[in-house]
């Protein structure tokens, strides 16, 4: 554990054991009532992931193990502490850290189970998510260390071994119908990667694409940021619209704005979405190379979409136009951006001048509400491969199709949930392209297995 925390640990015992006597008769007396107090949450997880791609270019599978616990103390005069982590294993797989002979590269998800910049290390996997200590005092919270968040545009992204985390303040105040929270981050430790590194060294560990010149992205390593600070309001006035609106600045790299506003009505909702974004300070690195938001470019991206959902039934349709004035690029270590038209390994990284279309079904059975079966499907209409300036990482036009399986076990084994996914992506039109481009980015099948048991 790294010696801040061991410190941060020792002021928060000390000023407990200090305050013992100081608390009135509703108050723990003893630093032990406030840690038999606390509660204990986690899960053990199986996971297999097995990727096939076209012809003969490489194939991918791998099977893990895991475990995660987390702690948070009871209450002192509004003081707590928490505490989590966990541990995986690679319980089989091919070799990941093979390199395809014909196009240079290893394989895409099933790393991502362990540790992504150590595709070696199979077995010493341990990870530390969150070490925190909050205050809370009537309708705000304020907590500072290592966190989980749930936001628009930074989320926890909990579908792999680990969660994304973050290493910050972070603050909450919320009523009724507000809740404001935001905070300023300089730390993070992306899904599928063991160790934690500063805002600027994170930015770079997932792929990289092209810049806007056509050459292979050069930022990883070459970018300067302090941190990054988010703002965000929800608002939900009445029981038919809600709104929301969040900010996220990357210090010395780029700044991105979401606005969102919904109406429901019975079992239909309509929804709007608008995201903005622009560079700072060059995007990160003066030389367009290097840097990761081009200057001369602004984001401008509009969605929209209408649902039905009776409960047991769910149909939605979304549409999303990123305009021909930019690419739309948010780092993949901080999350997945809550657009209406993503669902699993279907993203909107790296596109301009496009069009994209989904629709999404889900059916839960009236008489076996404990499964849920998803059918999803999306059409990218981009720009073409050889418009690099608004395609970074050089799609053609393709469709995704989704089958996704979600079942919660009872009676013995309440608690225990099963999920399967197979996900298919494929080139629309008959071209022929080359390999390198080909290869874990589209014409390949994805199958996803995971056992989940909430302890």
């Amino acid at each position: 554990m790294a010696a801040r925390y061991t410190l941060l640990l020792i002021i928060v015992m000390t000023v407990w054991i200090s305050g013992v006597n100081a608390g009135d008769s509703t108050e723990k007396q003893h630093i032990r009532d406030v840690i038999a107090d606390g509660n204990f949450s986690g899960n053990i997880r199986w996971a297999t992931f097995a990727t096939f791609n076209e012809g003969d270019l490489s194939d991918f599978w791998a099977n893990a193990l895991g475990a995660r616990v987390y702690w948070q103390s009871g209450s002192w005069h509004g003081f707590s502490f928490g505490m989590g982590g966990g541990a995986s294993f690679n319980m089989g797989s091919a070799d990941l850290t093979y390199l395809d002979p014909v196009v240079g590269k290893g394989n895409r998800f099933e790393s991502q189970l362990f540790d992504v910049t150590d595709k070696s290390n199979r077995y010493n996997i341990s990870f530390l998510e969150m070490f925190y200590l909050q205050y809370q005092y009537k309708n705000m919270r304020l907590q500072g260390g290592r966190l989980n968040l749930n936001t628009p545009l930074l989320n926890a992204q909990d579908s792999r071994m680990k969660t994304t985390a973050f290493e910050g303040l972070w603050a909450h105040y919320q009523t009724s119908i507000w809740h404001v929270q935001g905070g300023w981050l300089v730390k993070s430790s992306p899904r599928g990667v063991r160790d934690w590194y500063t805002i600027e060294e994170s930015i770079g560990l997932f792929g990289r694409g092209y810049n806007t010149l056509g050459t292979n992205s050069g930022y990883k390593g070459n970018l300067r940021s302090a941190g990054i600070g988010v703002i965000g309001v929800d608002i939900k006035p009445n029981a038919h619209w809600d709104f929301k609106i969040w900010d996220a600045a990357i210090d010395n790299v780029m700044n991105t704005a979401l606005l969102q506003t919904e109406y429901h009505h019975g079992f239909w909702t309509g929804g709007l979405q608008y995201l903005g974004q622009w560079g700072l300070h060059k995007g990160g690195n003066g030389d367009l190379e290097r840097t990761y938001y081009d200057p001369g470019q602004q984001t401008n991206l509009m969605a929209g979409k209408v649902e039905y959902d009776d409960g047991h039934i769910a149909v939605s349709g979304n549409l999303t136009r990123i305009t021909s004035s930019g690419r739309f690029v948010f780092p993949r270590e901080f999350g997945t951006v809550d657009f209406y038209n993503f669902f699993s390994r279907y993203r909107l990284d790296g596109q301009g001048d496009s069009y994209s279309y989904v629709l999404k079904t889900e059916w839960h059975p009236e008489k076996a509400d404990n499964l849920g079966i998803e059918v999803d499907y999306g059409f990218m209409d981009t720009p073409g491969i050889d418009q690099i300036a608004l395609n970074k990482f050089r799609y053609p036009d393709f469709h995704q199709v989704n089958f996704n399986i979600r079942y919660k076990l009872k009676g013995l084994f309440e608690g225990a949930k099963v999920r399967f996914l197979y996900a298919g992506t494929f080139q629309a039109g008959d071209a022929v392209y080359e390999p390198t481009l080909v290869y874990n980015r589209f014409n390949f099948t994805h199958l996803m297995l995971f056992i989940d048991y909430k302890i």
